[in-house]
This record gives structure tokens, sequence and C-alpha cells, in this order.
């Protein structure tokens, strides 16, 4: 059976099969394997026996670990998904469970770990942290391979009795899309070891045949105990080799624990693993002249590595072997090339040398395999491929090179958030299903939020495809946010007679004006066709707003014609009404008329009556000496031509870059009526992107800029300035404005961008004064104090960020910043943009990321050792989501705060793994339909506040900036202010959480109103603990119903939904009494 899948989901379909027991964790990027799981507990589906697998999600991947080993004593079948550092937390207990024999998989996306930086990308850097564990090694380098070798680990696991990490690279193959053969049930059914599974059970744990194990155990007997386990490792090859011949005739796909491919009787050979193999197999077939001496090795079992029938694997013919590896070993050789070095130290007649490829998701392409193969002519060892090393001088050169396979490629350019990727992804299946054709898809990410840029690949072949790399020829290619146009060259690889469509406010016969020379250059020498749409339009008229995807997909099957439109135009539909429901029948409605409106809003322009007038790319004029280096190229997509040398090994770079950027995403900028504004300062401490600030001028103001009189300051002038390249368009400070007439009002950013940047820089030339009469307790004295923080790469209408904005503007000059990984660590810490800024003394926020899971003690960690040597003032502050604090790390923030160092700790609750897609978390309420919990989550919120306020050891504070910022401000000093540990907890509203994102404090203060969030504060020096709102728990339905992951539950559930919100009401209840309780315990005490 064909489907059109992802790695993740084809690994996961099996997986769910042949389990009983999933404990689950989320982390980047295996996380949709245990989403595919959830939904099909959710869907009540059952496993392939008949049974419904009991699917839990844990504190941490460590947690994940231990109830994997505890499930299996008890005889369970179970499996479990991660990657990187959370596979790291997982070794100690798969020493256990591999030293204890009991079998299970974990399926792993391979990623990197962070070191220097973090990276979300993949390489087999945590694979290879685990090669002593005693876990067999399996690795997939397709998404047909992780389906297939998904059900051969499982297989294998019960044949040996012992655990199988079932590996293929992260993104590369786990987020990639393809048509696959799905095995069947009967498949399955034919390969399941019913005797070994039998054996498996009759060991559990029971009172009815009590044993005892995991003793402990003394130097007189430990060593031959543990020498007993070799036996069990002598015949894995011989096992899966019975297991892939068995395989092969259920299926027809044949493999090996090594399997050779290209010719038969090769000098040469390049040994690798995973999705670089694809790359390297595909040259191999295409091109017989570069490589008719070759043939590879793909490498599927990695552990235990069978060094003798690795030797027979290659043939006689064999002279030189170059081995590639995934990983960096410092200070040693890596570890695939010793493997491979000592497996053919009998044969001193071969040549071995190897390389590094790959590293941190590093584009592996047909050039590099042409570079490794021409590298067997020179045999330089110990090389890298794919960077510019002039460091080491390992890299080896790289000559254009393309594929000679033949595919209809297509590339989209959208903007995170605009939903390109999910429009791609559609089209892809839709193409899977309609076509008799192979299709594949991938898409290029950076490491930040919404609003960066993103890049879809899609190719359709009749043959299957193995080009794991990025489309270099496009058929077609879509641009979903013009802006892009002046910044990148989106038309690079366009094939000849090639397709353009292009998202933009200017018409057929307007574009002419706009378009940079080369674009018109590429398009006329190419014979293009170029088409526009104003795609913004049609979504806003909708009510979609920036959602542009529905409009560019069937933009897109018209004008490609790669399909029928109408056959395209009907699979749109099914894929709207299937996608949507789920968030409720308006919105499919929505997506349903844009695609009607779509089809006549789509102009074809004449390329011929192009004038070139001398419009080239937007330049910055920035002397930066970073910026130069590091910056430029990389916003110019050439960071791949940044050489080793331009980096600092440590990995820091300046504060304050993010300030370079100047993205020009927003599609709509706020426009100041300055007779209409009350100078409150609102907007200024609400704008998520600190893209507004007040200027107040004393005497003078430029004649060409609009200022006002400053309220209660004779003399000064007072005017709201967006920085229009900054800001996000998100809506959020006209929304928040509390004039009885708006003085902010959203208008289309074309409207008023170029005027905006010409009053920008000039106001930035002029001296705004700092000082006023006005108390900082409010925002209206506070508006005018700098702020440490800005430019980040956070979602449009982001909740968190407002409160690192008053955190910075409060306490910048002498804060020290522990950051949890998480959104917070992304936006804030994404490489080489740093939104924590400077003053003109060179002061401002230092700022760190260690791991997830040891934020606090991390935090605890810089207050402790600033004790010495450290004579300015410091002010450590340790920042995180509520994953974090409520689940992987509550342990260590436990422990801080119930010391006596002075930190202060800040919880940015958004109710959700946001950082990871919006899984639940323990800070998640009842009721909430959010991934991990898609029937609604059936436990309620845990009481972190009322935990940390029961110590009686902490100072203690809840708030909901736009619910009352006065209260906010409040809370901010008095933490600081407090002789020992603090905690902060801050409703953050989520794009997860479903609403309108210009809407952030509204929800922020509907949340509170209606008793769903309290806000308070407790000082146990003084035993004060105050409720400083007031709940009307009438209005708490009414809340609900704004945000999709509660109204949509009611929509999918009924009856049962109403008795979980219900529930949810009464939790909320709860929390407050609990509150109320410990004022009058203190009272009485």
């Amino acid at each position: 059976m064909k489907k059109v899948v992802d790695g993740n989901t084809a690994a996961a379909m099996v997986a769910y099969k042949l389990s009983q027991v999933i404990p689950i964790y989320p982390i980047t990027p295996s996380s949709p394997m245990a989403e595919y799981c959830d939904g099909q507990v959710s869907s009540g589906k059952t496993n392939i026996f008949g049974e419904l697998p009991t699917l839990i999600e844990m504190q941490s991947e460590g947690g994940v670990a231990g109830t994997v080993h505890g499930s299996l004593c008890a005889g369970a079948m179970t499996t479990t998904f991660t990657s990187s550092q959370g596979l790291l937390l997982m070794i100690p207990n798969l020493y256990k469970l591999a030293g204890e024999h009991l079998p299970c998989v974990l399926h792993v996306a391979a990623r990197t770990l962070a070191t220097h930086a973090l990276s979300i990308f993949g390489d087999h850097s945590d694979v290879m942290a685990t090669r002593q564990t005693g876990c067999i090694l399996l690795s997939s380098a397709s998404v047909q391979q992780a389906h297939d070798f998904a059900l051969i680990a499982h297989i294998l696991a019960y044949k040996t009795s012992l655990p199988v990490i079932h590996f293929f690279d992260g993104f590369r193959t786990s987020h990639e899309i393809q048509k696959i053969d799905a095995v069947s049930d009967e498949v399955i059914k034919a390969m399941l070891p019913e005797e070994e599974i039998k054996k498996f059970k009759a060991i559990r744990m029971t009172p009815n045949a009590p044993y005892q194990k995991g003793t402990a155990q003394n130097p007189d007997v430990f060593f031959q105990n543990r020498e007993l386990s070799s036996p069990a490792y002598v015949n894995i090859y011989k096992k899966l080799k019975e297991i892939l011949k068995q395989f092969a005739t259920l299926t027809g796909r044949k493999y090996s624990p090594f399997d050779l491919i290209g010719t038969k009787k090769p000098k040469n050979v390049i040994v690798s693993m995973g999705s670089s193999c694809e790359t390297i197999e595909e040259v191999l077939e295409s091109d017989k002249e570069l490589s008719k001496d070759v043939a590879l090795v793909d490498v599927h079992l990695y552990r235990p590595f069978d060094y003798e029938k690795f030797s027979k694997t290659l043939p006689e013919t064999v002279e030189k072997v170059i081995v590639l590896d995934r990983t960096k070993e410092c200070g040693a050789r890596d570890p695939l090339y010793l493997d491979v070095v000592t497996a053919l130290k009998n044969r001193p007649n071969i040549k071995i040398i190897g390389g590094r490829y790959g590293l941190g998701g590093k584009e592996f392409t047909p050039a590099m395999v042409k570079a490794i193969i021409k590298n067997f002519e020179t045999m330089k060892d110990n090389f890298t491929v794919g960077i510019i090393d002039d460091v080491s001088n390992s890299s080896l050169p790289l000559e254009t090179y393309h594929s000679k396979i033949k595919t209809f490629q297509m590339k989209f350019f959208g903007l995170g958030s605009d939903g390109t990727v999910s429009a791609s992804k559609s089209t892809i299946k839709i193409l899977g299903d309609e076509l008799d054709k192979f299709v594949q898809g991938y898409f290029e990410y950076d490491s930040k939020k919404s609003g960066s840029l993103t890049r879809s690949h899609v190719r359709v072949s009749d043959k299957p495809i193995k080009s794991t790399y990025l489309v270099q020829n496009a058929d077609i290619i879509t641009i979903n946010n013009f802006s892009f146009v002046h910044k990148y060259n989106c038309l690079e690889g366009l094939k000849e007679k090639g397709k353009v469509l292009l998202n933009t406010v200017f018409g057929a016969d307007e574009v002419d004006k706009v378009l940079p020379d080369v674009y018109k250059k590429i398009l006329q020498e190419k014979k293009a066709t170029l088409f526009v749409i104003n795609a913004q339009k049609i979504a806003e008229s909708v009510g979609l707003g920036n959602k542009i995807n529905m409009v560019m997909q069937t933009a897109l099957f018209k004008t490609s014609e790669i399909i029928p439109y109408e056959d395209a135009k009907m699979q749109i539909q099914k894929y709207i009404k299937k996608t949507f429901s789920k968030k409720g029948q308006k919105v499919v409605e929505k997506n349903l008329k844009a695609v009607e409106l779509t089809e006549n809003g789509i102009e074809k322009v004449d390329i011929n009556k192009f004038t070139f007038k001398g419009i080239a790319f937007s330049e910055k004029n920035i002397p930066d000496e970073f910026y130069q280096k590091i910056m430029k190229p990389i916003e110019k997509l050439e960071g791949d031509n940044l050489p080793v040398s331009v980096f600092d090994k440590s990995g820091i770079i300046p504060c304050g870059t993010a300030e370079f950027e100047k993205r020009g995403i927003a599609a709509h900028l706020p426009i100041w009526l300055p007779k209409n504004c009350i100078q409150c300062g609102q907007c200024v401490i609400s704008c998520p992107h600190n893209a507004i600030r007040p200027v107040l001028v004393k005497g003078e103001t430029p004649e060409e800029i609009e200022f006002a009189n400053a309220f209660g300051m004779n003399g000064y002038y007072y005017r709201l300035q967006v920085s229009p390249e900054d800001c996000t368009g998100c809506g959020v400070c006209a929304n928040v404005c509390p004039a009885k007439e708006k003085a902010l009002v959203m208008k289309m950013a074309h409207e008023s961008l170029d005027k905006e940047k010409k009053n920008y820089e000039t106001l930035k030339k002029i001296k705004s004064e700092k000082e006023t009469p006005f108390s900082t307790d409010m925002p209206k004295g506070l508006q005018f104090k700098d702020c440490y923080f800005g430019f980040s790469g956070a979602c449009g209408g982001c909740g968190e960020t407002p409160y690192i904005k008053l955190a910075t503007t409060l306490f910048g000059k002498e804060m020290v910043i522990a950051n949890a990984t998480g959104c917070s660590s992304i936006y804030g810490g994404s490489y080489p943009s740093c939104p924590y800024l400077k003053d003109d003394e060179g002061k401002g926020p230092a700022w760190a990321n260690s791991l997830f899971e040891d934020n606090a003690e991390f935090g605890l960690g810089i207050k402790l050792g600033s004790k010495y040597g450290a004579k300015e003032k410091q002010s450590v502050w340790i920042i995180g989501g509520d994953g974090w604090a409520y689940d992987i790390g509550y342990g260590g923030l436990d422990h801080v705060l119930n010391s006596k160092e002075n930190v202060n700790i800040l919880v940015l609750d958004t109710e959700v793994y946001s950082n990871t897609g919006g899984q639940a978390s323990k800070a998640t309420p009842r009721g909430a339909m959010v991934k991990f919990a898609n029937s609604g989550k059936q436990t309620k919120k845990k009481d972190l506040v009322a935990l940390a306020i029961a110590s009686k050891n902490c100072y203690v504070a809840q708030v909901s900036l736009g619910a009352n910022m006065n209260q906010c401000i409040k809370a901010f000093k008095e933490a600081e202010q407090f002789d020992g540990p603090s905690l902060i907890v801050a409703y953050a509203p989520c794009v997860n959480h479903g609403f309108d994102m210009s809407q952030t404090t509204t929800e922020m203060r509907k949340a509170v109103e209606c008793g769903y969030w309290s806000l308070l504060r407790y000082n146990p020096r003084t035993n004060d603990l105050s409720i400083d709102s007031n709940s009307d728990f009438d209005k708490y339905e009414e809340y609900l119903n704004g945000e999709s992951r509660f109204s949509a539950i009611k929509e999918l559930k009924g009856e049962e939904a109403e008795k979980l919100l219900s529930e949810s009401k009464e939790d909320a209840k709860e929390r407050l009494e609990t509150i109320k309780k410990f004022i009058k315990d203190n009272q009485n005490a």
C-alpha cells in the first residue's frame, strides 16, 4: 500500500503497531513520532494484537527511560522516541536495559549535541554517544528504510533479547516526505517472533513467580557476570540476516547489514551511514563515468560491528576505502573510521582514509560526492567536505556539479508561520495521491520562531527519489513574501522556461517599477513565465490574517499545471475539511472561500516589457565588523561559504546584533495618530519586539516629523516611532491602546514603509530624554527608560517577550541571565542574532544557555561563582518556559527556590511546550486540546505557585501583563529587592492557543477577569500574601470559547468536552481557594 509520509511517521506507523506501552517526551526533531502515536490512541486505533496501547507523557527523557525499564520488567512490549540531549539523558538506563537483556526499540531522529552552541539539526553525535551501552544500533538512510527498519528493529529486539536503537537523520530523513510502500498488518504478523515474545513475557516481574534483579555486586563477581553478556552479541549479524531475508521474501525489498551498492568489482569503496548513502547512490547510478570503479557500503548494523563480515563485504578488487563520519570525536579519530580500520587490519593491501561531513545538518550534495570520489586520487586523510577549513586546512575542494537524475522540481520561499510549509506538505500529499509518481518534500527552517525565512523543496519523478539534498534546478519557484526579492536571489537555480509565482501588492502592470534588475535579467534569460497575486489581500478579505498558505497553494496548482486544476482544487478542498475541522467550521469556510477567490486573482506579467531601472538588492550600511564578517553573508544565504577562521571557538557573539537584521517582514505597520494619544506607554511596554518606542525631545523637533506636546512636561515634545523593518505587524500595540479613539491604527506596510524608515533613521540621531517626573512603577514613566531586549525572532504577538523586555528595562544594566532551552533561548539566542542590547556605557545583560533540564542549577552556579571576583553589582535571572519549570527542570527549580541564594526566576508560562510545537506540559490546563493530549488534557494544571508559597522560603508572584501592568511592574521590583530566591510565573499567551495574536494582551486580561489566572504576590519575610485581581467565573466559558485549544474540543467531543471544561473551571476555583487558604492561615499564624 502506497503512503505519502515523512520519516517520523514512517517509523511511528510500525512502532505503534508493535507496542503496548509508549512513554514519550517532546524533543525536536523526534516529537512527531510521539504525536502520531498520541493521535492513534486518541482515535482508538489498536495495535497489531488488537489492544489499545498505553501512551504516557513523562517529565523528561530520563523519566521516559525509567518508565521504559519498568514497563519491560512488567513484560509489556515497549517503545519510545527521542533525539540529541534527550537520548543522552536516557544513557544510564540504556546500560540497564542492555545489561538485563530487555528487548525494546528506541526510534531516534539523530541530532547534533549542544557543544559551543545548540543545533536542532541532524548528525550522528547523539547516537555515537551510546555505542558503548550494549544497545544494538541500526541505521536507516531514507524514509522507506525508516519504515522498513522500524519493523526489522522490533523483530531483532525480540530475536536477540536486547534493546535496539533504530536511528535515521534528524530533519533530513525525519521530516522528509516521500511516497513509500507501507508494510501490511499481514507482513507484520508473519514476521512476529511469537516464541521469543512469549519467553520475554514469561520472565516478567510477578509475585506469582518472584525473583530479584538489579542487585549490588562486589569486585569478586561483577567482572565475571558482566562477561556473560558476550555470547548474546555473537550471532546478532546472523539473526539480522535471517530477518532481512524473511522481510525480502514478504515485501520484495532487499537489505543487508552492510549493503554493497554499485559496481560489484570496485577498486574504491565509500563507507557511510544514514541519508548520505542515498545521495552517494544517486551519483553512482546516474554518472557511470565518474563512478566506474567506485562502490558504496551502506552500514545498517553499526553495533555490534561485525569486523569479519564487514571485511568479507568488500570484494578482493578493493584497493582504497574512504570512510565518512557524521560526527566529530575531539582528540581522536572518528568512530566509524576506527571500526573500518579494525575490520580491515588483516587486509593490508587496502589503504583506508576517513573524513567528516554534514555536522549540524550541513548539506551533503552530489558535488561533495564528486569531491570524495576525486579524493581517491590523492587520498587526503582526516578531511572535511562541505566547509572551507582555513585553520586546519582539512577541506576538500568543491566543483559545480549537479545530479543527472531528471525530476520535476519546485521551490517555495515563505515566512515562518505564514503557512508555506503546511501548504507544501499538503501539495506533496496531493501530488502523491493523485499521480502514479514518486514525490519528495523537504523543508529548510532556521532555528528562530515565526517570521524567519523558510524554503520548501519538492520533487516529482517516475522513479524513486534518492536526492537527499536541496532542490538545485527548479521548474517553478514561488515567493510568498515580496520583501525577499530585495534581499535574496530567489531565482537561483530556476530552469530554462521555468515559472515564477510572486505574492505582491503590485499588479502585473506595476511590478516592473519595483522588481530588482537581477530578477528581470534572470527571467528574460531563462525565458521564464512570471505570475503575480496579492495573496495577503485575499487572505485578509476572508478573515485568515497573514495565513496565505491556501491562496498560494491554489495559485501554484493553477499556474504549474502539473495536474488538471479541477482535480487539484477538489483535493485542496478535501485537505481543508480534514485538516482544519478541529479548529472549527468557521476556519474551514474561510479557507474554502480563499480558494475560490484565488482563481481570479492571478495575473500573468509580460516580462518582455521590463525596463531596467537600476534597482538593486537592498544593502545595509553597517560598518560593524561582526556584521560584515559573519552576519551579512548569512543574511544573503551565503553562510555555507564562511570559512572556519571567522568564528569564535567558544561560540561567543557580541550583544545587540539583532538590531542589524531589519527583516522587514510586516504586512501591516502601526500609524500613530498624535491627537488621540494619551501617552500612557502601554503600547511600548506591550510590544513583543521593542519595535515601537517613545521619543521625548526638549525644544526643537524635526520639521518633517510630527510630534505632540508632552503631557505634564512643558517645553517637551512626544512621539511614538515605529522601527518599520523590525516590526512584525502583529497589531498588539494598536489593540492595547486604551485611548477613546485609537492612537495607533494598522495600515498596509507599503503605504508608510519608506516614510517611517526615514523618520526612524532621523530620530535615532536625536537624543531622547529618559528622566521624567513620572513614576517608573507605571508604564507612563517606565516607557522612557532604556530597554535592553529588542528585535528578537519571536512570533508576532508573542506573549513571552514583553516580560523579558520589562525585566531588562528595570534591571538590564546589572543582569546576568541563565536561559533554559526553549522558545526564549531560540528567539533570544539564535546565531548570529543577539537581541540583548548594550547602552552607551557598554553595559547590558550577559546571557548564556546551558541545557534544558539544568537551567535552575546553571543559574545558581552563576550566582555562586559571582561571589569570587565580581566587583560589579549583579542581578542573576533564571529564565525559561513551563516545560522546563513544571516538568524537566522542576527538581532543580525546587532546590533553588528552597536555597538562600539571591536569584530571580522568571517562568514564561505558555501552558505548552511551545518550542517543540505545542505539546502538553504539566502547566497545560485540563480540557485543553494540544499535542500529546488530542482528546483534551485529562489532568489538571500543576499549581507551581502554590508549591512555591508552601515552602515559605521564596518571594512568589503570579502576573499577567495585559491584565494589570502596574501589578506586574511592582512584582518584578519586589522580586529584585527580595534578599533570597524569587519566583515570578507570568501568563504568556502563545500561537498554540489558537487565537488572533494581535489580541495577546486582551487574552491576558480576559484570563484574569474570569478567574482562569489570578494575580498575586507573596513575601515570606513579612508573611504578606495578596490576591491582586477579582475573579468573575461567569466569564469563564466566554474566555474558553475565544481560544481554539478549548473551543475545538467542544465540536469534536461534545458532552465529554463539556465535562472536561467544567472540571477545568473547578480547577481554577480550587487554585484560587488554595491561595485564599494560605492567606487565612497566615492571618491565623
